[in-house]
């Protein structure tokens, strides 16, 4: 699962959930601004954030995301992680 199918997994829970970002913002003790980079495509969420968004929508099992696919979760923990590391990289390059 790369980070914007992540993304995208969070959306769809939050919308089932009846939740808007300003709600999701509230219950993280953030700006509804900084919550919608967690849902915009390209930008990394920091895995404090992430777990506090499961949290949130009430995600006790990762079963909740789409099938990870053959690679499995290892893997695509280490896949989102290059990810957000190659966009660490390119705001450091800036």
């Amino acid at each position: 699962m790369t980070l914007n199918q992540i993304k995208e997994t969070i959306k769809r829970e939050r919308k089932l959930a009846g939740l808007s970002q300003e709600d999701m913002a509230k219950k993280l003790d953030i700006y509804q601004v900084a919550y919608s980079k967690f849902e915009a495509k390209g930008k990394p969420i920091p895995v404090k954030r992430l777990k506090e968004i499961v949290h949130v929508l009430g995600i006790d099992d990762l079963d909740s995301f789409d099938d990870p696919g053959p690679k499995g979760l290892e893997e695509d923990i280490k896949e989102v992680l290059k990810d957000i590391a190659e966009s660490l990289r390119l705001m450091a390059g800036r």
